[in-house]
């Protein structure tokens, strides 16, 4: 906000502005208002103008240690790639915005995407290459607690203080204070002493992914996992990768509730993607923090690091694209029976407190889960859904019937193509391909970086591009005769650049923008791009004026019923 005649603001300056606030609010791809509320942020400025400012003070420790991050990721973007560096920084200091979307959602859709989010196992890493140099410099316990204490300070700082890291660190420190007070360390005590801290500093926090996933991972690996696999027989303990992998088992069943309430999916090839491309993460995170503890002077080490990041990127994009590989959901039945099946599971162990009690509970739950969800993907066969998604005043919709997909961008807004994108990635789509798009040629690029693949690509407006230029992989019809007939799976679907009408199963549905003055008689009609005046005629209605009520989903069965649903 700042013009050339002033210097430059820095961290610790106080500045005067003049400026509109707001406050946060979440839609269906940004969940702004939840995350700002988890780290006490509330409020966004908006056109702000500088009036003035006062200098900082001569020492701030918050300004150097961020010039000593800025600098450490200096030397990472010199010596490596730009992505291989992207997913060194996401690890080491949790800088997601230059990581890719796709290699983003292939590492959560593999179950290793926490590796990204800054928590325990950073801090611990850092905490342990620490201790092992006091010991060596054989400084006492109550030495090592302090200097602990200063270094999880810094490394909270250095990090813009993660709720998870803060987690972990009160965790950290009451296990090394046991020893001094004569105690012993127990994880659930720390762990519900470590949610108290969090949650009365922040209260927010309590409705943060983060937060549960990184309680429920401390649970399923400090907890969870160590009580089921006690009891294991020697001959399996002795053999390391059975060990292991039990255990990975057990911590993605623990993380499993929150990681589908929170974030709408879970990796059922967790256990052994965390297995597999966990240790090369692992290894490149701990030479990046070597090369933070000694200031650069490991440096030389970080294209070793770079070439394990990139094999970790690798197999996790090779996972992702197998099918059936992760589970995606956000229907209410799948929540609640959910909910009901966790209940159940905790009932069991805490009456009980038998594994094999607790297992075959287990076993049921996701039986229960898995015929659910078979069920739920095999009446979508027989309905059509429509989803109104977007953020302009326009909107863009995606059809679907028969497991075949249209989407027909009335937007031309390329910022709108993100919430088609997301809706494809969590809506129980089995992949990203569609079997036809129609768009304009305004936001064509933005359809072509993020959905690779289409079958057909019609713009709804003439257009001249250069020849052979594929759009989605595709060479697009860019003078199409209006309107445009199609048939996607027994629907009949007649398309014109800011209306459609669709005829499936003896019922008609019209979609028409709010201030469309044509006939509406139809059996369903579905208004988008702000509030109608008209007298409400028909059995369907949606308005997509507000952030309120866009990004909606309606679904008609072949019995005529219909719904309404909310995309969270």
């Amino acid at each position: 906000y700042a013009d050339g005649s002033l210097s430059r603001i820095e961290i610790g300056d106080t500045v005067l502005l003049e400026a509109e606030l707001s406050a946060l609010s979440s839609d269906y791809v940004s969940h702004a208002a939840e995350y700002g509320a988890g780290i006490g942020s509330y409020l966004r400025v908006r056109k702000a103008k500088l009036l003035g400012m006062t200098d900082h003070p001569a020492f701030s420790w918050k300004r150097i240690l961020r010039k000593y991050r800025d600098r450490i990721t200096t030397i990472i973007h010199r010596q490596l790639p730009e992505s291989d560096a992207a997913f060194l920084l996401a690890m080491l200091f949790g800088e997601t915005r230059t990581l890719s979307d796709e290699v983003s959602a292939a590492l959560y859709q593999t179950g290793i995407g926490h590796i990204t989010a800054v928590s325990g196992l950073h801090l611990m890493f850092f905490c342990t290459l620490l201790s092992s140099i006091l010991r060596r410099l054989s400084a006492s316990p109550k030495e090592r607690f302090l200097i602990h204490c200063a270094a999880v300070l810094v490394f909270s700082v250095m990090v813009d203080s993660a709720v998870s890291v803060a987690r972990a660190g009160v965790m950290f420190l009451l296990a090394q204070a046991a020893a001094l007070f004569g105690r012993y360390s127990d994880t659930m005590r720390a762990l519900c002493i470590a949610v108290i801290g969090c949650t009365v500093c922040t209260p927010y926090v309590i409705a943060s992914a983060s937060f549960w996933l990184s309680v429920s991972g401390v649970i399923g690996i400090g907890i969870f996992a160590p009580w089921m696999t006690e009891k294991l027989p020697d001959s399996l303990k002795q053999i390391p990768a059975f060990r292991q992998l039990s255990e990975l088992f057990c911590v993605s069943i623990a993380v499993f509730p929150a990681s589908i309430l929170f974030c709408g999916e879970s990796s059922l090839l967790s256990p052994f993607c965390n297995l597999v491309i966990l240790p090369l993460s692992t290894i490149a995170l701990f030479l990046a923090l070597l090369t933070v503890c000694t200031g650069g002077l490991t440096a030389f080490l970080l294209p070793i690091a770079g070439i394990l990041c990139r094999m970790a990127t690798r197999l996790a994009g090779y996972a992702a694209k197998i099918p059936y590989s992760h589970l995606q959901t956000n229907s209410k039945a799948m929540t609640a029976a959910l909910l009901a099946g966790t209940g159940f599971v905790l009932l069991i162990i805490l009456s009980t407190k038998n594994r094999k009690h607790t297992a075959c509970a287990i076993l049921c739950c996701g039986a229960v889960l898995s015929a659910q969800l078979a069920f739920s993907r095999i009446s979508a066969h027989s309905q059509l859904r429509i989803a109104a998604l977007g953020k302009s005043q326009d909107c863009i919709l995606v059809i679907s019937a028969d497991s075949r997909t249209l989407v027909a961008d009335f937007s031309g807004n390329p910022r709108d193509v993100k919430y088609v994108a997301q809706y494809l990635s969590n809506d129980c789509f089995r992949t990203s391909e569609i079997d036809y798009l129609y768009c304009r040629p305004a936001s064509a690029a933005a359809f072509s970086q993020t959905i690779p693949d289409a079958k057909a690509v019609c713009f709804s407006e003439p257009s001249t591009l250069r020849s052979n230029l594929r759009i989605c992989g595709t060479i697009p019809d860019v003078s199409p005769q209006q309107p445009v007939r199609l048939t996607i799976g027994g629907a009949e679907i007649l398309l014109h650049p800011k209306e459609a009408e669709i005829r499936w199963k003896h019922q008609t549905i019209r979609i028409l923008p709010a201030d469309s003055e044509n006939p509406v008689s139809a059996d369903a009609v579905i208004r988008y791009g702000g509030f109608s005046n008209t007298e409400d005629t028909c059995r369907i209605r949606l308005c997509t004026a507000d952030d309120a009520q866009k990004n909606h989903v309606i679904t008609l069965s072949g019995d005529g019923s219909a719904s309404v649903r909310a995309l969270s």
